[in-house]
Protein backbone atom coordinates (compact mmCIF):
# COMPACT_ATOMS: atom_id res chain seq x y z
CA UNK A 1 0.00 0.00 0.00
CA UNK A 2 2.69 2.03 0.26
CA UNK A 3 3.95 2.11 -3.21
CA UNK A 4 -0.03 4.01 -3.72
CA UNK A 5 0.54 6.81 -0.94
CA UNK A 6 -0.77 4.63 2.11
CA UNK A 7 2.18 5.51 4.25
CA UNK A 8 0.22 8.62 6.02
CA UNK A 9 -2.91 6.58 6.87
CA UNK A 10 -4.33 7.86 3.44
CA UNK A 11 -5.13 5.76 0.07
CA UNK A 12 -3.73 8.07 -3.22
CA UNK A 13 -6.45 6.71 -5.54
CA UNK A 14 -5.96 9.19 -8.29
CA UNK A 15 -2.33 8.77 -8.39
CA UNK A 16 -1.55 6.45 -11.98
CA UNK A 17 -2.07 2.61 -11.68
CA UNK A 18 -0.57 0.01 -12.74
CA UNK A 19 -2.16 -2.18 -15.86
CA UNK A 20 -2.06 -6.23 -15.62
CA UNK A 21 -3.05 -8.66 -17.81
CA UNK A 22 -4.95 -11.58 -16.48
CA UNK A 23 -7.65 -13.73 -16.75
CA UNK A 24 -10.24 -13.00 -14.63
CA UNK A 25 -13.53 -15.69 -13.85
CA UNK A 26 -16.46 -15.76 -12.29
CA UNK A 27 -17.93 -19.46 -11.06
CA UNK A 28 -21.40 -19.49 -9.88
CA UNK A 29 -23.69 -22.20 -7.68
CA UNK A 30 -26.25 -23.02 -10.41
CA UNK A 31 -29.73 -23.49 -8.86
CA UNK A 32 -28.68 -22.49 -5.64
CA UNK A 33 -32.07 -21.83 -4.22
CA UNK A 34 -32.66 -25.08 -4.96
CA UNK A 35 -30.06 -26.35 -3.16
CA UNK A 36 -30.64 -24.41 0.07
CA UNK A 37 -34.49 -25.86 -0.33
CA UNK A 38 -33.13 -29.71 -0.14
CA UNK A 39 -30.33 -29.07 2.09
CA UNK A 40 -31.88 -26.79 4.40
CA UNK A 41 -29.24 -26.28 7.13
CA UNK A 42 -26.33 -28.33 6.01
CA UNK A 43 -26.12 -26.04 3.08
CA UNK A 44 -23.37 -24.50 5.15
CA UNK A 45 -21.11 -27.67 5.29
CA UNK A 46 -22.11 -28.18 1.60
CA UNK A 47 -20.71 -24.56 0.63
CA UNK A 48 -17.84 -24.82 3.15
CA UNK A 49 -16.63 -27.71 1.20
CA UNK A 50 -17.03 -26.63 -1.98
CA UNK A 51 -15.10 -23.48 -0.97
CA UNK A 52 -12.36 -25.26 0.01
CA UNK A 53 -12.15 -26.85 -3.46
CA UNK A 54 -12.28 -23.96 -5.31
CA UNK A 55 -9.54 -22.04 -2.89
CA UNK A 56 -7.66 -25.06 -2.64
CA UNK A 57 -7.14 -25.40 -6.90
CA UNK A 58 -6.96 -21.64 -7.12
CA UNK A 59 -3.93 -21.37 -4.99
CA UNK A 60 -2.52 -24.61 -6.42
CA UNK A 61 -2.78 -23.07 -9.94
CA UNK A 62 -1.28 -19.66 -8.33
CA UNK A 63 -4.88 -17.97 -8.96
CA UNK A 64 -6.07 -15.44 -5.96
CA UNK A 65 -9.48 -15.35 -4.64
CA UNK A 66 -10.55 -12.01 -4.93
CA UNK A 67 -14.18 -12.74 -3.72
CA UNK A 68 -16.29 -14.47 -2.45
CA UNK A 69 -20.02 -13.60 -2.54
CA UNK A 70 -22.21 -16.74 -1.16
CA UNK A 71 -23.56 -18.42 -4.26
CA UNK A 72 -20.38 -17.85 -6.24
CA UNK A 73 -16.75 -16.54 -6.62
CA UNK A 74 -14.38 -14.36 -8.44
CA UNK A 75 -10.75 -15.29 -9.03
CA UNK A 76 -8.49 -14.53 -11.32
CA UNK A 77 -4.47 -15.04 -12.69
CA UNK A 78 -1.98 -12.21 -12.68
CA UNK A 79 -0.31 -12.85 -16.32
CA UNK A 80 3.52 -11.42 -16.39
CA UNK A 81 3.77 -9.26 -19.60
CA UNK A 82 6.70 -11.02 -20.69
CA UNK A 83 4.71 -14.15 -21.14
CA UNK A 84 1.86 -12.29 -23.49
CA UNK A 85 2.59 -11.81 -27.18
CA UNK A 86 0.15 -9.29 -28.80
CA UNK A 87 -1.07 -10.06 -32.61
CA UNK A 88 -0.87 -6.63 -34.21
CA UNK A 89 -3.08 -7.75 -36.96
CA UNK A 90 -6.19 -8.32 -35.10
CA UNK A 91 -4.96 -7.21 -31.81
CA UNK A 92 -5.49 -10.82 -29.88
CA UNK A 93 -2.94 -11.99 -26.83
CA UNK A 94 -1.41 -15.14 -26.80
CA UNK A 95 0.29 -16.98 -23.81
CA UNK A 96 3.92 -18.04 -24.76
CA UNK A 97 4.31 -20.14 -21.61
CA UNK A 98 1.60 -22.05 -19.82
CA UNK A 99 0.67 -22.10 -16.37
CA UNK A 100 3.30 -23.00 -13.97
CA UNK A 101 1.84 -25.66 -11.28
CA UNK A 102 4.13 -25.41 -8.04
CA UNK A 103 4.62 -28.59 -6.43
Amino acid sequence: MAKFGATDGNLGLLQSGEKIIGIFTLCEVVSFGDIVQVLDEEVVVFMNILSYIVHRNIDEYNGVICKNMGDSFFFMWKIPFNEVLVDQTNNHMKLINSFQVNN
